[in-house]
């Protein structure tokens, strides 16, 4: 969806066209009419829509490129959660295998004690 930035910098760039299509006009007028002062304000005219546009194009380009940056962070910052929830996940895995290995240790022990114990039984 465009921005606010972009919106308005097409609806610039359009007063821009028009304006620049208005001096035309006033140019040719002026022309046909033989008033060298609404031919120049016709050509000043033009030149005040071509400034106007090239200030739409600017704002349209700064507010797509700060969306596009946004959309970027944004997409960025999903990854990098999901990132998280799977290292969580890793930490969470390991805390139990790391259980599970103390507590075999710990069974087999128990069994080599038994096992001492009963040999030392036996030889009595």
């Amino acid at each position: 969806m465009p921005s606010k930035n972009e919106l308005r910098g097409k609806a610039k760039r359009a007063a821009g066209k028009a304006q620049q299509a208005a001096g035309k006009l006033k140019e040719a007028a002026g022309k046909v009419a033989g008033k060298k002062g609404l031919r120049a304000k016709g050509r000043v005219q033009k030149v005040k829509g071509k400034a106007v546009e090239k200030v739409g194009r600017a704002q349209e380009s700064y507010g797509k490129t700060k969306r596009r940056t946004g959309e970027k962070l944004e997409r960025a910052g999903k990854k990098t959660q999901r990132a998280s929830e799977i290292a969580e996940s890793a930490i969470l895995a390991a805390r139990k295998a790391g259980k599970a290995v103390d507590d075999a240790a710990k069974k087999t022990g128990d069994a080599v004690r038994e096992a001492g114990d009963k040999i030392k039984d036996a030889a009595k």
